[in-house]
């Protein structure tokens, strides 16, 4: 927690950030789906997972693989964002540090070493001021509160962007790359989203899903094409596909297609962006190793591509591909989502979490192994926390919390002038209030049920803390 006194001069600036997933805000995500295994973050912001463990990544102290809901050790909590790769896991703290836990076969966990597994969760080195994160399959990016990025990990085909081929075992910002708005790696690529609404990509680029209307493959970061004349607000790449929301809620996609990955009617690849038929208003994106997910403004999910076990959450499973969106069954109010490698979860405005698709390893957190064609119910294991409520001592304090429409926002020793911003997951300010005093009360009952975070930000620092409006 940042210790602040009576006898600060600048000028305090409380920003309220609208958080609905990985793609759409500036901070990361609340669940994520990796490879096989599931991570939530907890009401009492502890962290929450269930799956295969075998390198750690459940982060609970053993590599036992969990089929129930599992609490990260150590006593990990304040934290607000969370990250699923391929067999490590990120957890970004409100005060803008990172911890790490799983494999570290190429320095993805960022602690300076590698060839080892580790159990709990450990400081990633050198990262402040943090407000995204995204891991990939053994390599992770960082993005902090200046618009730089920070890559580390593997980087057989370039995916760290650092214009050479070599892993690093420690974040490195990466030049020539400022700006930033939003990050997504998986795999072996990465996407960039820059303030100017221009995508920027590097890495493996076998089947066209950089972007760059071409098949080569590059270390350096290189302009999607096909952008000039639409406004892009989110982003999304995972193993060999790519996709992009648009501000007016279409979604443009790119690469593999054997599975109808890329909602475009057909399975031809594509290495310029195209858009997906049949799907408008949607607000946000992700997707798995072969199919694809879409959140629409009317809270439901709709998703195309590969279904074998069953991660389109239409009720069957098929061979066939599915080149078209189809509504997941049974699921409303949603106000996150997250696909991993074949399965899903989602965040419904209640603050209760479902998932569907492949079970093995436990990665449905339901007790077996038994994949679920429709989405049912995961109740996370949290610890013994049990309240998001901040105590009078503390300097920052949102309450109640969660909230119904009224929030309060007390900063204590506050003697400067403040102002409260609150934007939508487009980046669109919706409220500015000015706080001339160390306590604010605010109306948000107009705001869409959901998840929200509020950042504090001072001098250059900041803190972060979840708001639940329900």
């Amino acid at each position: 927690m940042m210790h602040i006194t009576s006898k600060v001069s600048s000028k305090l600036v409380l920003i309220t950030l609208s958080f609905l997933g990985i793609n759409a805000g500036l901070m990361g995500q609340s669940i994520s789906a990796g490879l096989d295994f599931t991570m939530m973050v907890c009401e009492n912001e502890a962290v929450s997972t269930c799956g295969n463990n075998t390198n750690g990544q459940l982060g609970n102290g053993a590599n036992v693989t969990s089929y129930t809901p599992v609490v990260v050790g150590f006593n990990l909590t304040d934290v607000i964002a969370v990250s699923a790769g391929g067999e490590h896991s990120l957890a970004l703290k409100s005060d803008g540090t990172l911890k790490a836990w799983g494999r570290n076969s190429f320095g993805e966990l960022g602690t300076n070493g590698s060839d080892y597994i580790e159990e709990n969760p450990l400081n990633v080195i050198g990262l402040t001021n943090v407000i995204s994160i995204s891991a990939g399959y053994n390599a992770s990016i960082a993005l902090t509160a200046d618009g730089n990025i920070w890559t580390w990990g593997i980087n057989d085909y370039g995916q760290l962007g650092q214009g050479n081929n070599l892993d690093l075992a420690v974040p490195t910002m990466v030049s020539g790359m400022s700006n930033v708005r939003q990050i997504s790696m998986q795999a072996q690529h990465t996407l960039i989203l820059k303030s100017d609404s221009t995508v920027w990509s590097t890495g493996r680029n076998n089947n066209g899903q950089l972007g760059h209307g071409n098949i080569v493959s590059t270390n350096t970061f290189a302009q999607v094409v096909g952008l000039d004349s639409v406004k892009i607000v989110a982003i999304s790449a995972n193993r060999f596909h790519s996709l992009i929301l648009t501000n007016d809620g279409y979604v443009l996609s790119f690469g593999y297609n054997s599975s109808g990955q890329l909602g475009s009617g057909n399975t031809i690849v594509s290495a310029i962006p195209d858009t997906v038929i049949e799907l408008q208003d949607v607000i946000q994106i992700s997707e798995g190793s072969d199919f694809s997910m879409a959140l629409k403004s009317d809270s439901t999910v709709w998703m195309w591509g590969r279904n074998n076990s069953g991660q389109l959450g239409n009720g069957e499973t098929t061979t066939s591909p599915n080149t078209v969106p189809t509504q997941v069954i049974g699921l409303s109010q949603v106000v996150e989502i997250s696909a991993g490698d074949r399965h899903c979860i989602a965040k419904k405005a209640d603050g209760s979490n479902w998932v569907w698709g492949s079970a093995a390893s436990g990665t449905l957190g339901s007790g077996n192994s038994t994949n679920s064609l429709v989405p049912i119910e995961i109740t996370p294991f949290c610890g013994s926390i049990t309240s998001l409520e901040e105590t009078s001592e503390s300097n920052f304090s949102i309450f109640p919390n969660p909230t119904s429409g009224i929030v309060n926002i007390r900063v204590n020793d506050l003697q400067i002038e403040g102002q409260i911003f609150i934007y939508n997951m487009l980046g669109q300010e919706v409220l500015n209030s000015a706080m001339s005093s160390n306590y604010s009360s605010l109306d948000l009952s107009y705001l869409p049920k959901g998840v929200y975070y509020t950042i504090f930000q001072l001098n250059g620092s900041f803190l972060q803390k979840k708001l639940v409006l329900n």
